[in-house]
């Protein structure tokens, strides 16, 4: 397992918790492309709503932490999550518009944002190919780690992928209370990895079921170096390594799921009435639930 080429990742304890780690940092070393997907709550976090803002331009970071959804909590909790993001882009020499924030923890607190600024040096500094410890800067009540990594050897060469999620509780269709970050050194159009990321996220993140809990905080970005360059023959073969890696991961939250004793497969989606949580009508494909 390694990091995928053009990335380092950090993880530190700043305070929001009282032990363990809390804040974790993804950094490119020159600017990666994102694609991301989003909670569908109408009433999204502020690390969401800044996100949403951000993630079309180069991306330089992005910055996790947890124990803390950043969510409910302030008339200028928004103000506060920009100065956040605007104090690590300056320590990196780049633009507020170039760093990608995410969320997770307790509702209707305000984030405490003089203790991330003030370890923003700290989490810079330890950057390195620190898996294990940006893994549990993002665990809230994960029992533990998930992270999943896929090597494929194309014709320019060999492409990392890269995966880590959180969340255990909350978790509905249309994702819910939890993260996923998937680092990748490929070298293909931003526009078809979006497209084929889509189909992805929809049948792994977007059909689990725990609780029928859709939280505020759900996010998915998916970064790429662009240091691999693949041949246009070879985008299925990487579109498979991607969906068994976010299928693991999706199915490693909901066998995490709290008190979970049994882990269900529904052959089809389609089935399962959101608004009512029965199971009904024709099976066909795929669809985990606890």
């Amino acid at each position: 397992m390694k990091v995928p080429v053009g990335f380092s990742l950090a993880g530190i304890n700043c305070g929001i918790k009282r032990k363990g780690f809390d804040l974790g940092l993804i950094c490119s070393c020159d600017f990666s492309d994102a694609v991301a997907f989003f909670t569908q709550n109408a009433n999204p976090s502020y690390s969401v709503l800044v996100s949403k803002k951000n993630f079309s331009n180069p991306i330089k970071a992005v910055l996790v932490n947890s124990g803390n959804a950043n969510c409910f909590s302030h008339k200028n909790g928004l103000q506060d999550t920009e100065e956040i993001c605007s104090n690590l882009a300056k320590l990196l020499n780049v633009e507020e518009k170039n760093i990608l924030i995410a969320s997770t923890g307790i509702i209707g607190k305000r984030l405490p944002k003089e203790k991330i600024i003030k370890n923003l040096p700290k989490l810079i500094k330890n950057l390195g190919e620190n898996i294990d410890d940006f893994v549990s800067s993002i665990m809230t009540t994960d029992t533990f780690k998930k992270i999943v990594y896929k090597k494929i050897k194309f014709k320019n060469g060999t492409v990392n992928i890269l995966g880590f999620a959180k969340g255990a509780g909350m978790i509905f269709p249309n994702m819910a209370t939890m993260l996923s970050f998937i680092l990748t050194d490929i070298d293909i159009d931003t526009n078809i990895l979006k497209e084929i990321s889509k189909d992805i996220i929809d049948e792994s993140f977007n059909s689990i079921n725990v609780d029928v809990c859709t939280s505020t905080n759900d996010t998915v970005f998916i970064l790429k170096s662009n240091k691999i360059k693949i041949e246009s023959d070879e985008v299925e073969i990487f579109k498979d390594n991607l969906k068994e890696l976010c299928i693991s991961l999706a199915k490693m939250i909901v066998k995490d799921a709290e008190g979970a004793t049994k882990f269900i497969e529904i052959p089809d989606k389609r089935c399962f009435n959101k608004k009512r949580g029965r199971i009904s009508g024709k099976i066909n494909f795929k669809f985990y639930v606890i």
